[in-house]
């Protein structure tokens, strides 16, 4: 055997161990810092998300009060007849008070862009303010729709480059909606007084917050000063990018609108203090890498000095020198028992290397077992098809014959005694043929089981009758005739009249004592059948349940392998014990009924 080489220098413990614990210290530091990083940020963003959810749950009820207010007030403006006159009215034709109300709602011009009359078709009647230009896509489209948004507060649209939304009033005619008057309002805040609001509002949020009002569709948003991108849909915290900036967003519907309020944070302002949080923690850290790393240094030189005494004398026994001790290492620490504990392991490598031949005969006679055992299932599963198809092939001609010595037996009033002789003959080898594709179509399927209360005393009475002892055999019992098992009857009575037939044969030249006896042991009942017979030879002990294997003159060796397969089915067993000379006993053990 090839004695390992000397480690280098690179893969000694004197570097090893120091650079590993400063690895383990690097990873825990980097452990620790990713927790609380998570943690932080989780932190962050939690309280981004309760402040974002606290200001859109205030703002937004507001907005749509409002916008409910100034709807409700203009719907009451609506319903003056002036406006009815006016839709009404010829085409071309201004009415007088109409147009002195629109002018009216119109005054407050940065509030309101332009104030239109729409008749039922949608169609604009009269306006007054700042009327669509024709190319404004959004503002066409809407009114190709020829269709009446009866909405009191519509969503936002663009118009004449401005993001606007409209307040709307229902003009009503006998229970039915016949125009409208609209606002047309900016969504934008472009001049100085609307932008000092604009101010306001942000001053509440914070510097690093905006809000935004958009469609609840998602069609178009806003930021006061323009459409911007919009967030992404979904219900509370949503992260997204705008204008290459990380955004957090919560948005709210605005009660009795189609729009949304949303409310957003700049992300990096967000979670900034914790990268700078980082930055010093991963200066820390290096310190602490550093210092336990030259610790494990100064720790390995008082290692790896015995450790290279003890890896000399396993060299030793490796090379065979079982009887050369390791050389004691007088310290009380973990070393000092390594070095007590492998003298302990060369005394035991010793005795295990006296037993390894041993143990691998042991196993290899287990392997041989196996490995026949193996071989004899698969004999068994060939066999018990060859059997059911002898069987089955056989018994129909067999069924013929039976016929036909039974009707010759019955016409023939008085045959001559050669005749009844052979009749006799030919019945009896007919029975006992049937007896053999009897038992091979048990070989070939056994049943399923169905298992059953039965008395000991019952089972063996019944199978007594059956079997028919001779005369010159006496039969002896012992055993509590109330015990009980559970099993088959008719399986397991197979099985018992089984062998009670193959004793009585062994015995039917020479006379003998039949021996039956059944006793209880843990949680079980052996039944052992005894014969003082001639006995088993030795080399056929192993033998006796292999299918057809027989000593007999008649049968074919069916019968034991069988009476085996039945036992096992029940959840018992089948054994044998025999001397030559002094006859054999067959032990069927079964499960006790509970």
């Amino acid at each position: 055997m090839r004695i390992p080489s000397l480690p280098s220098q690179k893969s000694s413990l004197r570097r090893r161990l120091p650079a590993l614990i400063g690895l383990l210290i690097f990873a825990g530091v980097a452990v620790f810092a990713g927790l609380a990083y998570r943690t932080v940020k989780s932190s962050l963003m939690r309280a981004a998300e309760l402040r974002l959810t606290t200001m859109a749950a205030q703002f937004a009820p507001g907005i749509g009060a409002n916008l409910e207010t100034r709807a409700h007030a203009l719907g009451s403006l609506a319903r003056d007849p002036a406006f009815t006159a006016q839709l009404n009215a010829r085409p071309g034709r201004t009415i007088a008070a109409a147009h002195t109300m629109m002018a009216l709602l119109s005054r407050d011009t940065a509030a309101v862009i332009a104030t239109e009359l729409r008749d039922a078709d949608g169609r604009v009647m009269l306006s007054v303010g700042k009327p669509a230009t024709s190319d404004t896509t959004a503002d066409a489209g809407r009114l190709a729709a020829r269709t009446l948004d009866t909405n009191a507060v519509s969503g936002l649209y663009e118009r004449n480059g401005l993001v606007v939304y409209e307040l709307r009033g229902n003009i009503v005619r006998d229970g039915r909606v016949i125009g409208q008057l609209a606002e047309v309002r900016p969504a934008e805040t472009r001049n100085a007084a609307a932008l000092r609001q604009l101010t306001t509002v942000a001053q509440l949020i914070g510097s690093d917050g905006t809000y935004l009002l958009g469609n609840a569709d998602g069609s178009l948003w806003t930021d006061m000063r323009g459409a911007v991108q919009r967030p992404p849909p979904g219900s509370g915290l949503v992260t997204y990018v705008r204008d290459s900036q990380p955004k957090l967003s919560v948005a709210q519907r605005i009660p009795n609108s189609p729009l949304v309020l949303a409310f957003e944070f700049n992300a990096t302002r967000v979670i900034g203090p914790l990268h700078a949080l980082l930055g010093r923690f991963a200066a820390v850290a290096a310190l602490v890498v550093l210092v336990g790393a030259l610790l494990g240094w100064w720790m390995s030189r008082g290692i790896t000095r015995p450790l290279s005494r003890l890896t000399e004398a396993a060299e030793a026994i490796s090379a065979g020198d079982l009887d050369r001790p390791p050389l004691p290492i007088e310290r009380d620490d973990e070393l000092g028992r390594l070095s007590r504990a492998f003298a302990i392991m060369t005394g035991n490598v010793r005795a295990a290397h006296e037993n390894l031949e041993q143990q691998v005969e042991a196993r290899t006679a287990e392997l041989q077992r196996a490995q026949e055992e193996n071989v004899r299932r698969e004999r068994l599963a060939t066999l018990g098809q060859l059997s059911s198809s002898v069987g089955h092939e056989l018994r129909n001609p067999l069924g013929v014959m039976s016929n036909v010595v039974y009707f010759l037996d019955a016409t023939m009033a008085s045959p001559s005694p050669k005749t009844a002789e052979y009749l006799h003959i030919l019945k009896s080898q007919i029975s006992l043929s049937e007896k053999i594709v009897a038992d091979l179509l048990d070989f070939a399927r056994v049943k399923a089981p169905q298992r059953e209360p039965l008395a000991m005393g019952t089972l063996v009475d019944d199978q007594l009758r059956r079997a028919s002892i001779p005369p010159s055999i006496t039969v002896e019992r012992q055993g509590d005739p109330a015990t009980v098992v559970s099993v088959d009857p008719v399986q397991i009575g197979q099985v018992v009249l089984n062998l009670f037939t193959n004793a009585a044969q062994a015995m039917e030249d020479t006379g003998g004592t039949l021996g039956i006896a059944w006793l209880e042991e843990s949680g079980a009942v052996s039944l052992r059948v005894s014969d003082t017979g001639p006995g088993i030879a030795t080399d056929h002990l192993t033998r006796i349940f292999d299918p057809l294997f027989t000593t007999k003159a008649r049968g074919i060796g069916l019968g034991l392998s069988v009476s085996r397969s039945l036992a096992e089915a029940n959840g018992g067993t089948l054994t044998v014990e025999s001397t030559p000379g002094a006859g054999a006993t067959f032990t069927l053990k079964m499960v006790k009924a509970a």
